[in-house]
């Protein structure tokens, strides 16, 4: 969760949970920047079963033809999957089991069948929209939403090309998250990485953990939990995301106190590969 620092409470919306998000399954949450421990997640999505009402994730699946997704979709629908990945070049999926799955197969197939035919940035913004629309509804029942500004954060692969996050914030347009003119003013929308995603909200979770030097991005803002010498000019810090495709390491350093600086080196292995510690120390480390 990615609580925001401001002079006037807001609501700050974080999408996606895992590394899978938009693949498998999808989540939201949401929080004011003045209170960022009090976390709320989005449930009661639209659903065929009324069994799911209480999950907090959603299935990553949209029906082309009759526009049911997640949880609406019934087992006579032949519903696009995976289709976050379709944002990416063939080539650029690394994994071949990946890259040759059935789900990618038809994904890509009933694109091209569509009247008219679909890019993979419009199926993305269908299902986003879909999920904005509940969440935003679900949020209005709670306050007027309509009377704050807005800050919206969309997790993406660590190793995703700057096409890719391209073509998620034109996925994000479509959607209707950004892009909408409000009283309040434009809706922020932020890119963050999966494993710092992950990694930080773990963290924000367990509080100070005992012998763990604990850095804090300062999208965060001030935080009195903190010892403020974690972060010291020069700090740096490894982020691992082991995943259930790969592993995912990314190294950060802080240019000066509380300047977070992005990524430095970025490397990344089939998950089990026995030369993954080799390879974290020449690609990673100094």
């Amino acid at each position: 969760m990615f609580p925001v620092s401001h002079h006037q409470s807001l609501p700050d919306f974080t999408r996606a949970a895992s590394h899978r998000a938009l693949r498998r399954y999808c989540g939201v949450s949401w929080a004011f920047s003045d209170i960022p421990n009090e976390i709320h997640e989005i449930t009661e999505w639209p659903s065929a079963n009324h069994l799911s009402q209480g999950e907090t994730q959603v299935p990553s699946a949209y029906d082309v033809k009759t526009g049911k997704w997640g949880y609406q979709i019934t087992p006579d629908m032949d519903p696009v999957r995976w289709f976050k990945l379709l944002l990416l070049k063939s080539e650029d999926i690394k994994q071949k089991m990946t890259r040759d799955s059935i789900h990618i197969k038809n994904a890509t197939a009933q694109l091209a069948q569509a009247k008219p035919a679909m890019r993979a940035t419009d199926i993305v913004g269908r299902y986003l929209k879909e999920l904005w629309d509940h969440t935003y509804s679900q949020i209005e029942q709670r306050l007027d939403i309509d009377s704050f500004p807005l800050r919206v954060a969309i997790t993406v692969p660590a190793i995703w090309p700057p096409y890719a996050l391209s073509a998620m914030r034109e996925a994000a347009e479509i959607a209707g998250i950004v892009g909408v003119e409000r009283d309040m003013g434009a809706t922020t929308l932020d890119l963050v990485q999966e494993p710092e995603a992950a990694g930080l909200s773990t963290l924000f979770q367990q509080g100070r953990l005992q012998g763990v030097r604990v850095c804090i991005i300062p999208l965060y803002g001030p935080d009195t939990s903190i010892p403020s010498n974690v972060k010291q000019k020069g700090d740096s810090f490894v982020v691992c995301d082991a995943g259930g495709g790969t592993v995912v390491c990314n190294s950060h350093t802080y240019r000066a106190k509380n300047d977070y600086c992005p990524p430095k080196r970025n490397t990344d292995m089939p998950t089990g590969c026995d030369k993954l510690p080799c390879h974290l120390n020449k690609s990673v480390l100094p």
